[in-house]
């Protein structure tokens, strides 16, 4: 009986530790929520659409786990680049907050975000001077203020008792699978799962913040929409490599695996995909018309339908990817065509609303003066 009370102490002891843990690391994802301008629990939303998103992936428990600790510590090292963002945008807080949106956008609408924030209330002429010295000196201080951000988490982590793989995922919170992220610029598989898990649950969380959750489903929408229109325009490039590699006697996967180490995109992540699915046991036929539900476009629906035609009936693939490449580029040749017929139509408003009246102005507004002047002189 002493020794079962004895574990049961023991127990009740872990379970108070794990407890107070939590408490400790909730508190401080509160209190980073402050410390980057982002409402209150917004960390905390974060960590449970993480979590929830995670369950959907199908992610064991250790990979769950994982990914509720990356989203509660990711900003937890925001005061070891407090000092940087200072110095360089003023009012850190608020430029963070404007920032947060748009961090995983493009470099173009990070900077405008910045922009549009720092130094407000400050005169326009050291406003501009101030833009001018960030658009310099923006890249370095993002790679110095992440790398001291990411060890700064890193340690907290150490220190909480987290396991290796929540330290290293730590410090890659600010990687982008595109490999534009800092402070390295790890991208595709190099950013660990959890990573992206918790990007994709906090850009959720902002989205649906800034208009509800149709405005977060239209950037969704949109993004997904650009990145078919990628895939889109890389097709004929990939339709040349399989040509060259197929009748230079590789098989169809060995000229899939050229075309992977070429295509960086979109298109090269999905045919990677597709590969590592056959690795793990799928056939050739699932593993293609799986990529075809993830990217259904014209031209992904015509190489997948060509393959499995080809395969079904023993034609040469070599053959058939040249008369698919002609007809891709046929296919884009058409679409751009009509693209440029729609763009007077799409010119008229700001013609007769921005350009006409400027050139009215230059051409009349001399005449217009000497006829005043003609004018005067005739009344005296």
């Amino acid at each position: 009986m002493v020794e079962a009370g004895g574990d049961l102490r023991h127990v009740g002891e872990g379970v108070r530790e794990s407890l107070r843990a939590a408490e400790l690391i909730g508190a401080l994802s509160l209190a980073t929520d402050l410390g980057v301008g982002e409402p209150l629990e917004h960390g905390l939303r974060t960590t449970v659409i993480g979590v929830r998103l995670a369950e959907s992936l199908g992610l064991d428990e250790e990979a769950r786990r994982e990914v509720y600790y990356v989203a509660l510590l990711r900003y937890a090292g925001c005061t070891a680049e407090s000092h940087l963002d200072a110095a360089l945008f003023g009012d850190e807080i608020a430029v963070r907050a404007a920032m947060a949106p748009v961090l995983y956008g493009s470099r173009a609408e990070l900077f405008l975000a910045i922009a549009r924030t720092m130094r407000a209330g400050e005169p326009a002429r050291w406003r501009a001077v101030a833009v001018a010295r960030a658009l310099v000196q923006l890249q370095d201080a993002f790679r110095k203020g992440t790398a001291g951000h990411c060890e700064m988490t890193q340690v907290y982590a150490l220190r909480l008792g987290l396991g290796a793989k929540i330290q290293a995922a730590l410090g890659d919170v600010f990687e982008r699978w595109d490999g534009k992220g800092f402070p390295v610029g790890h991208g595709g598989d190099e950013v660990p799962l959890p990573v992206r898990v918790m990007q994709v649950a906090e850009d959720a969380d902002l989205q649906h913040g800034l208009g509800g959750l149709e405005r977060a489903l239209s950037v969704v929408r949109r993004r997904a929409d650009d990145r078919l229109r990628q895939i889109e325009r890389e097709m004929p490039d990939l339709m040349d490599l399989l040509v060259v590699t197929v009748e230079a006697d590789l098989s169809f996967n060995g000229s899939l695996k050229v075309a992977t180490e070429r295509l960086d995109g979109p298109l090269g992540d999905e045919l990677r995909l597709t590969l590592q699915e056959q690795s793990l046991g799928l056939s050739t036929e699932q593993a293609l018309r799986n990529m075809l539900i993830r990217c259904d476009t014209i031209g992904v629906r015509s190489f997948v339908r060509s393959v499995l035609q080809g395969e079904t009936l023993g034609v040469s693939i070599g053959q058939i990817m040249r008369n698919l490449s002609h007809e891709v580029r046929m296919q884009q040749k058409a679409y751009a065509e009509e693209r440029a017929q729609k763009a007077p139509v799409k010119m008229l408003f700001p013609l007769i609303f921005l350009i006409f009246p400027a050139m009215f102005v230059v051409l009349l507004a001399p005449a217009m003066i000497e006829f005043v002047k003609a004018f005067h002189g005739i009344h005296h």
